[in-house]
């Protein structure tokens, strides 16, 4: 009884060993034993060299907060540097995208912002179309520019470049300048921000609000 027992045994797997089909599993098995550990190394080395760029990239991911503002940090759409006081400038936009032959400028579409001098002096400005150059720390709004001040001073025009580092803001189109003083005409014009200054070019004609306006 045993001696047969032991003979079907050994003749069915006999059977499964020249079986073709069992010989195809069993390659197939041996050819994935030997892959997987392969693909688990080949997939930590790209983990890492991921991370490593993301670690290195001045760019942080939408949605995450820094309040660090010693260097130029990109939140999704908004983009955060210093000014010469130290102090946030935030620029905004609907679009963004890098300049093909220079990767140090940013193209944006609908730009706004601000910049902060103090807690109660803040210019913001706006415009359809804008440039960024990282390197430089100059921004450049162009067509439908508007600026104005937490303390009702506006600026209209279609060409505005701001040097963040000297805290200038120039053009060179023509430009209107109107609060609660009265309305200033001209072509062209500087705004000092250090030391709180608008010179506006062009022959300027000056319109003074009285009591009766």
């Amino acid at each position: 009884m045993k001696t047969k027992t032991f003979n079907n045994i050994w003749i069915e797997k006999v059977r499964k060993q020249n079986d073709p089909s069992n010989q195809k599993f069993d390659l197939l098995r041996n050819i994935l034993k030997l892959f997987i550990p392969i693909l688990s190394i080949i997939t930590v080395t790209i983990v890492i060299i991921w991370a490593l760029e993301i670690s290195s990239s001045t760019f942080a991911p939408i949605g995450e907060k820094n309040e660090n503002f010693n260097k130029d940090i990109m939140l999704g759409l908004k983009f955060y540097t210093n000014n010469y006081k130290n102090k946030p400038i935030e620029i905004r936009a609907n679009s963004a995208q890098k300049y093909d032959k220079n990767e140090e400028i940013i193209v944006l579409d609908q730009p706004n912002g601000n910049t902060s001098l103090s807690k109660e002096a803040i210019i913001n400005f706006s415009a359809k179309k804008g440039i960024y150059n990282t390197k430089l720390g100059q921004l450049k709004l162009l067509d439908d520019v508007h600026l104005w001040s937490s303390k009702g001073t506006n600026f209209f025009t279609d060409n505005i470049s701001y040097d963040i580092d000297s805290g200038v803001f120039k053009g060179d189109r023509i430009i209107l300048v109107n609060g609660p003083w009265g309305s200033l005409e001209g072509k062209g014009f500087i705004f000092k921000t250090k030391i709180s200054t608008i010179k506006v070019k062009g022959r300027p004609l000056l319109n003074l609000k009285t009591e009766n306006d």
